[in-house]
C-alpha cells in the first residue's frame, strides 16, 4: 500500500492507496504549497515535517507536487527508508461549447500506473 502525500485526493482507480484524514490532507497541502521563493534549508524543513506525518508501516509513499520541490522531499524520503513513488497519468482534455459561445476546457486524468525508482 502506499500513504498519499499529494494535495489531491485519490480516486477510485488508487486502490491500495492510503488516503490521511482530513487534519493531516491540510498540513500535507500546508507543507507543499510555497508561496514565496523557498531556501533549500526552508525545503529540507518541509520535506523532513511531511516524513513526520507518514503512518507506521507503510514504506510507500505516493508524492507529487512543485517540481523544485520533489527532488528535495524524494532525497529525503529515500534517506530515510521510504520509497517514493509517483503517478503516470493520460490526461483526456474536452472541449464544451456554452450557449454565451465560449469553450469550456474539462480536463480529466486517468491512472495508468506509478512511477518508482525502488
Amino acid at each position: 500500500m502506499l500513504f498519499n502525500m499529494t494535495q489531491h485526493t485519490k480516486t477510485p482507480d488508487q486502490a491500495g492507496v492510503l488516503e490521511p484524514s482530513q487534519e493531516v490532507k491540510e498540513t500535507i497541502k500546508s507543507l507543499l504549497t510555497f508561496t514565496e521563493l523557498p531556501t533549500l534549508v526552508e525545503m529540507n524543513k518541509r520535506a523532513i515535517a511531511l516524513l513526520k506525518l507518514i503512518p507506521k508501516g507503510y514504506n510507500g509513499i505516493l508524492i507529487g507536487g512543485a517540481s523544485f520541490f520533489m527532488p528535495v522531499l524524494h532525497r529525503q524520503l529515500v534517506l530515510h527508508g521510504y520509497y517514493p513513488h509517483y503517478a503516470f497519468s493520460k490526461r483526456e482534455s474536452k472541449d464544451i461549447p456554452q450557449k454565451d459561445g465560449s469553450v469550456k476546457k474539462v480536463s480529466t486524468f486517468k491512472l495508468l500506473g506509478y512511477v518508482t525508482y525502488n
